[in-house]
């Protein structure tokens, strides 16, 4: 079938494609608006650019398992396409084969294909999910943005190339470590370095991303129009290179950053200098008495010193000593992790307490004063000060 043989034919509404068809031509059924179904032979090797592109009216489509490649622009702005079925035989999808397919909710793709091309499933806003075949090697740019409604895609194990990490929902060149394409609900591994051109532009239905600290540079237009976030966290300390309009249009949300790095941030990403915001980690302080026992648990932010609020501590007496609180150890200072303080005490042997008092005739006194021991003699007069106890 020759190139352009039924071009913009409105009024066709079905055709039956015989076996000796081995090609469709390029735009050969462009803008037949009123054709609903085509089933094509398994005669068929070859799917031109744009065969069937505009004809909004297709809701089905069979491809047999004789074609090997789908053009660029083939089944582009099919929006009435509600599924397809990429068979084995198929080894590359071209560029936009599938752009602006809104009404594609399903798409299976076969496991021959090596190659999705630049906006091969451009703005597809009814697909959920996607699986990636281990078979496929390279993904183009911007392969599925503005596929709003895209909750998960996830790369088979195996893969050589990509790699679902875990079913993070998001497809990661393992090569460079690069996230090429994100959606909704996506956990950022903490391997991947950078965050490439147009990574999750359009996902409208994005509320919220977490950004590790292995990333080193954020694309172009990374974030652009994602206008449900509600928040961006990053989690490194030193600002990852920005890409122009990185977080353009995505309403004005914080943008959290490690509490010792906001004015690294706002220098180097002066444009949203306004939207930056310490993001201070909290740590749990434990304060225990001598023996382990729990005197008080408290929670801080990063940076603050710790304060205890409780009753001073104390301790019993035993047979020998008496005991006087002294402080903490180790000693407070502020909260960069948790941290357990244990109260210390100051231990002074029993004996005859003496406050001020006044002897005019001492001739060997033996006096213990803050764990030191002196030995007054001689016909003088003593004054004794303070907690001091005089020993036998």
């Amino acid at each position: 079938i020759g190139n352009s043989a039924f071009y913009d034919c409105t009024g066709l509404t079905s055709v039956t494609i015989p076996n000796s068809v081995t090609s469709i031509g390029m735009e050969a059924f462009r803008g037949c608006s009123g054709l609903t179904s085509v089933t094509i032979p398994n005669s068929v090797t070859s799917i031109g650019n744009s065969a069937f592109y505009d004809c909004t009216g297709l809701t089905s489509v069979t491809i047999p398992n004789s074609v090997t490649s789908i053009g660029m622009e083939a089944f582009r702005g099919c929006s009435g396409l509600t599924s397809v079925t990429i068979p084995n035989s198929v080894t590359s999808i071209g560029n936009s084969a599938f752009r602006g397919c809104s009404g594609l909710t399903s798409v299976t793709i076969g496991n021959s294909v090596t190659s999705i091309e630049d906006y091969a499933f451009y703005g597809c806003s009814g697909l959920t999910s996607v699986t990636i075949p281990n078979s496929v090697t390279s993904i183009g740019s911007r392969a599925f943005s503005v596929c709003t409604g895209l909750t998960s895609i996830v790369v088979e194990k195996g893969n050589s190339v990509y790699d679902s990490r875990n079913n993070c929902n998001a497809i990661i060149e393992t090569a460079t470590n690069t996230l090429i394409e994100g959606c909704q609900n996506t956990i950022i591994p903490n391997t991947v370095t950078s965050i490439g051109r147009s990574a999750f532009y359009g996902c409208s239905g994005l509320t919220s991303v977490i950004i590790p600290n292995s990333v080193t540079s954020i694309g172009e237009s990374a974030f652009s129009w994602c206008s449900g976030l509600t928040s961006v966290t990053i989690e490194a300390e030193t600002p990852p290179t920005l890409g122009e309009i990185a977080f353009f249009y995505t309403s004005e949300c914080p943008i959290y950053v490690p509490c010792n790095a906001v004015s690294a941030y706002k220098t180097a990403w002066s444009r949203y200098a306004d939207r930056i915001v310490a993001n201070c980690a909290s740590y749990t302080i434990t304060f225990v008495n001598w023996d382990g026992s729990n005197l008080q648990t408290t929670s801080v932010t990063e940076g603050e010193m710790p304060q205890y609020t409780g009753s001073t501590p104390a301790r019993s007496d035993d047979e020998e000593y008496t005991y006087t609180f002294s402080g903490w150890t180790p000693a407070i200072v502020a909260a960069t992790e948790d941290a357990t303080y244990t109260a210390t005490y100051t231990a002074s042997p029993k004996g005859q307490g003496i406050n001020n008092a006044q002897s005019n005739q001492v001739q060997s006194t033996k006096v213990v004063r803050d764990g030191q021991i002196f030995i007054l003699r001689g016909e003088k007069t003593y004054t004794v000060t303070g907690q001091e106890t005089i020993m036998p």
